[in-house]
């Protein structure tokens, strides 16, 4: 359903309207959610460290995938890519906020 990325900072498995400024310091978490029907997905963002940045992403299954980039513009460009291939799916959304 969704591809991963091809940007060589992508560490592990598996971008949107969002500046890079919306991620979490600090281990916080920045969540955002999308429903299709009854069903919903999610992803969040969060800064592990001032090099490392992840996006967790929850699929109506419930598995949880995590990417690793090495920047805030690699980790925008994938949620960008991530929100423009659930919209093509139908999901709507994003909504969220910061934990």
């Amino acid at each position: 359903m969704h591809s991963h990325p091809s940007d060589s900072a992508a560490r592990t498995r598996m971008g949107g309207s969002r500046p890079p400024a919306n991620l979490a310091r600090g281990g916080l978490a920045v969540f955002y959610w999308f429903k299709r029907g009854d069903a919903f997905v999610q992803y969040d963002v969060r800064e592990v460290s001032p090099t490392r940045y992840e996006l967790t992403f929850i699929g109506p299954d419930g598995v949880e995938c995590v990417e690793h980039y090495d920047t805030p513009d690699a980790l925008h460009l994938r949620q960008r890519a991530l929100e423009s291939e659930l919209a093509a799916e139908g999901w709507v959304g994003p909504h969220g906020w910061n934990v």
